[in-house]
């Protein structure tokens, strides 16, 4: 069942199954941040409780992770990889603000990113400073 998600680019999907939340289908780019390196990829779906990336090239299974995209944030683990798309699990619900936010981006979007905020963002989260 497809539901249109507002005037922006994304439909809200809602499947059966195990899933519990809709998901908003975008096209956003995405930067991934691991305790390894940055790599950028592309955000194809997006929940409250996480997201499905294209261009899951290095990344494994467990792995913790940072995604931001435009002027968001959040900070999760690699769930599934399957070719070069993985599943994303976020350790906290994703603001209802952002979600929406996010269906608004045109698809070309780029991030909104201060480099300085990236890095010591990431690095708390590597060394397990954030309180999740």
């Amino acid at each position: 069942m497809m539901a249109k998600a507002g005037t922006g680019q994304g439909l809200l999907v809602t499947e059966t199954g195990s899933r519990q939340q809709s998901r908003l289908s975008v096209l956003v780019p995405v930067i991934v941040t691991t305790a390894e390196g940055t790599r950028r990829g592309m955000l194809q779906d997006l929940s409250l409780r996480g997201a499905r990336l294209i261009g899951s090239a290095g990344l494994c299974q467990d792995q913790q992770v940072v995604l931001q995209w435009h002027r968001f944030h959040a900070l999760g683990q690699v769930r599934w990889i399957e070719d070069d798309v993985c599943g994303v699990g976020f350790f906290r619900s994703l603001p209802v603000r952002d979600l929406l936010e996010t269906r608004e981006l045109p698809p070309h979007v780029e991030a909104e990113l201060d480099r300085d905020v990236v890095r010591r963002t990431a690095d708390a989260f590597v060394q397990g400073r954030v309180k999740l």
